[in-house]
């Protein structure tokens, strides 16, 4: 699987041009993201439930923040 074959989303709150923002899209047991402005960059994997624990602790403000392990294998070949 490569990043072309997934559908990702980009964030409401991103400038009309799309700068500053990253992408989100689900595979299979994971979350993939990356940065809007480099879509053939680097892509992060996180295990949905980090990701969750992530978003959760960004909404709950910094006295709330709960870090979120990163799953570390790539999403594509080595």
């Amino acid at each position: 699987m490569t990043t072309d074959d997934v559908k990702w989303r980009r964030s409401s709150r991103s400038s009309a041009s799309g700068s500053n923002c990253v992408e989100v899209a689900g595979v299979a047991d994971v979350l993939v993201v990356r940065d809007s402005k480099d879509p053939a960059g680097p892509v992060l994997r996180f295990e949905r439930r980090a990701w969750s624990a992530f978003v959760a602790g960004l909404r709950g403000g910094p006295g709330a923040f709960i870090l979120a392990r990163q799953v570390t294998q790539p999403l594509v070949g080595g």
